[in-house]
């Protein structure tokens, strides 16, 4: 994807934290789960991902926000 780009190959990635929760700043109620990983790209030796899956009204979790610091 393009958020990416700059940042060039991703090198590693590691699960550092797995958070459930019902409610987040400016998110409707529901269900949540919050990632986050240590990553390391080729333009960028420490970054910190954090990915957002939501549980849809058909039962399946479905990413909803990505941001990489």
């Amino acid at each position: 994807g393009a958020a990416w780009t700059p940042l060039g190959a991703l090198k590693t990635r590691e699960l550092d934290n797995a958070t459930y929760a019902t409610s987040l700043p400016g998110a409707p109620a529901g269900r949540y789960f919050v990632l986050q990983f240590d990553a390391a790209f080729q333009n960028k030796a420490a970054a910190v991902e954090t990915v957002t899956a939501s549980l849809e009204a058909d039962g399946k979790w479905r990413i909803v926000g990505y941001y990489i610091k």
